[in-house]
């Protein structure tokens, strides 16, 4: 089976959760026996360099240029009552690649690697199976920041979006003949919205790739909190700054809190004062801060998709604690598989207990570790997607 991906950014670097679904589809398909094509859009010169190195992974690799959003079209969308991601991914160079990669490629399916690419499955020859894959429900996303942000001016930005794509959505996926969602409540969503089929294939995680090297060294004082200044990260990150950071430095003043991942200057600047908090800002590599933490921190109140952080600080043997928000969508046992918390007292309080107890530390990781390697593999997963697109193909054949 021939498989062609369409991705808003390159899956290389995978630096974000959309970028890390994107290369799970890659590796999963290609063990299970397909063919792999990607078009993708290449926002920076980070982009161009990924996609190179990926090119010997895939049969077809095609970058064009673009998917970065402006001020100007935000404004745009607004005056026009779009959803400000829309614009960015709809140039006419992206459809013209996609559509000379349909003619030499030959897919047998092509995948819209979210709802804004989802357009360009309009047209495709009849025989080739159209699908759509959400890393996100992105109607669901935004409408939770409406109504949970702590910004004024983001909510009514995030009302607005929302109902807007809510009233897109149908006639952005109406060419789709398959949504693939990440969670079961996912999946219920996009059916009460009118979508049919919808099948899950949850996030995935290299487990190898994240193991760590027989001579890495954890630090039993360093707790890790990974991600990028999105809306939902920084909103968790101002929590844990502010209120849970200062309850565990009053327990444990040996620990220190390590920010993994491209926050700008400005989204770091209120958290200058804070003691024995590091940004260690855009990394080539982020593995090796998996390695050294002892303690993964999710404190999340806004949810939406499910978490890759998570799956990844398991695959590097860290134990977690994380809000409710935090492993949404992941099929894991509270108190076994991770330590969930919802205030910032409980939080605190657990990640304090992992810092000074090693044994229930060392427990609790490789519960984690042992669930992620089992359930959620890139190479099982990508079983599931082949098997899943296989049947789909079969049906309408």
């Amino acid at each position: 089976m021939r498989v062609l991906l369409l991705a808003c950014a390159s899956p290389d670097p995978a630096r974000t959760g959309q970028r890390l679904r994107y290369r799970q589809h890659i590796i999963g398909l290609a063990s299970a026996g397909a063919e792999v094509g990607i078009v993708t859009y290449l926002r920076d010169s980070a982009d161009e360099i990924g996609l190179a190195r990926l090119a010997s992974s895939v049969s077809l690799a095609v970058g064009v240029p673009g998917g970065n959003r402006s001020a100007i079209g935000t404004l745009r969308a607004f005056l026009f009552g779009e959803p400000v991601h829309l614009a960015p991914y709809r140039t006419d160079g992206f459809e013209s690649s996609v559509r000379t990669a349909v003619r030499s490629f030959s897919p047998d399916a092509v995948i819209a690697g979210s709802c804004y690419l989802a357009p360009y499955l309009d047209g495709l020859p009849p025989e080739v199976l159209r699908v759509v894959d959400e890393h996100n429900d992105e109607v669901e996303v935004w409408e939770i920041e409406a109504a949970s942000h702590s910004s004024m001016l983001r909510r009514r930005f995030a009302s607005r979006n929302g109902k807007s794509l809510r009233k897109f959505e149908p006639d952005l996926v109406r060419a789709a003949q398959l949504t693939l969602a990440v969670s079961s409540s996912d999946q219920a969503r996009f059916e009460a919205r009118g979508r049919n089929p919808v099948e899950v294939i949850p996030n995935a995680v290299e487990s190898d790739r994240y193991s760590p090297p027989a001579d890495s060294r954890r630090d039993p004082g360093e707790v890790l909190f990974t991600g990028t200044d999105a809306a939902r990260n920084l909103e968790a990150l101002e929590w844990l700054a502010f209120q849970i950071w200062p309850r565990i430095l009053r327990e444990a003043p040996h620990a220190r809190l390590t920010i993994a991942g491209s926050f700008s200057p400005a989204s770091r600047r209120p958290f200058r004062r804070v003691p024995r908090m590091i940004f260690t800002g855009r990394v080539p590599d982020i593995l090796p801060y998996f390695h050294r933490a002892s303690v993964f921190v999710a404190p999340f109140s806004l949810g939406g998709g499910t978490r890759l952080k998570i799956l990844e600080a398991g695959a590097a043997g860290l134990a977690v604690v994380s809000t409710d928000a935090g492993v949404r969508g992941l099929d894991l046992q509270p108190g076994t598989d991770f330590l969930r918390a919802d205030t910032a007292e409980s939080i605190a309080g657990e990640v304090v207990r992992l810092l000074l107890v090693p044994a229930k530390r060392n427990d609790r990781s490789a519960a984690l570790l042992q669930v992620v390697r089992n359930r959620y593999d890139t190479k099982e997963i990508g079983r599931r997607l082949f098997a899943c697109l296989e049947k789909h193909r079969q049906r309408r054949g």
